[in-house]
């Protein structure tokens, strides 16, 4: 089949960039091609460690690679909980770069599942600043409702045009 030949040919590049990477093991872009085609491969165990070349490369000064050591690490893990680690490699990454989307988010989701919602909002508050994409806007909007005790904006808007729609459903129905 073709997908089976496209997997092999992948993996060939893929052998290919991780043999180049041990004659240039100084190649940071390298490295961080080598842990993302991991990712999309995923072989976790093989991009956490590519990932954590790259951090150590960049001596943990670029939130971009710490990032995706963290979500390697809850790859990982099976994403059913967050690994302490990765939780402080957000924290690390925001603390590099204070407005990175994906260690916002991260950090948010993270404080979340400890109990946090307070620090949970806050990061999520501070990511609807940078204008995330608006396929996850709403969701953040209304975690961000709920964490902080409010009616989420769907909900209020969803009450506010309830009695329209309600109204053309019976203008809608059939007469007898």
């Amino acid at each position: 089949t073709h997908g089976g030949e496209a997997g092999a040919d992948m993996m060939d590049v893929v052998e290919g960039l991780a043999k180049r990477l041990e004659e240039n093991p100084e190649d940071v872009n390298g490295w961080r091609m080598l842990g993302r085609s991991y990712m999309s491969l995923n072989n976790y165990p093989k991009a956490v460690a590519a990932f954590e070349r790259v951090v150590e490369l960049e001596d943990g000064r670029n939130a971009q690679g710490l990032v995706e050591l963290g979500e390697a690490l809850l790859a990982a893990e099976g994403g059913q909980m967050m690994p302490q680690r990765a939780m402080s490699l957000f924290e690390n990454a925001l603390a590099v770069e204070p407005n990175s989307q994906a260690a916002l988010f991260w950090s948010g989701l993270g404080a979340f599942n400890r109990g946090d919602t307070d620090t949970a909002a806050d990061r999520w508050e501070r990511l609807l600043a940078t204008n995330p994409p608006p396929e996850i806007r709403d969701v953040i909007e209304q975690r961000v409702a709920e964490w902080r005790g409010e009616t989420p904006p769907a909900a209020a808007s969803a009450e506010a045009t309830e009695p329209a729609e309600t109204a053309e459903t019976v203008q809608a129905a059939p007469e007898p």
